[in-house]
């Protein structure tokens, strides 16, 4: 049907674009915290590894809680 065709071209380019940004801001990212001496440079690692901290069981009970 098209409305499934619709869904899935959508998921696709939110995908390839999710992919894409998280790569760009990845490398920038860890290219900073590797390279670089610079104030929140530990808020900037704990903000990259707090979805490793969580599991996303929790995270999507969190949601829930707060969202449904």
């Amino acid at each position: 049907t098209p409305d499934a065709l619709a869904a899935i071209r959508l998921t696709l380019i939110v995908a390839a674009i999710s992919v894409t940004l998280n790569l760009v801001f990845g490398i920038i990212g860890a290219w900073a915290i590797a390279k670089f001496d610079f104030p929140g440079k530990s808020a900037l690692n704990a903000l990259i590894d707090l979805p490793f901290s969580f599991s996303p069981v929790v995270s999507g009970l969190i949601f829930v809680l707060l969202f449904g």
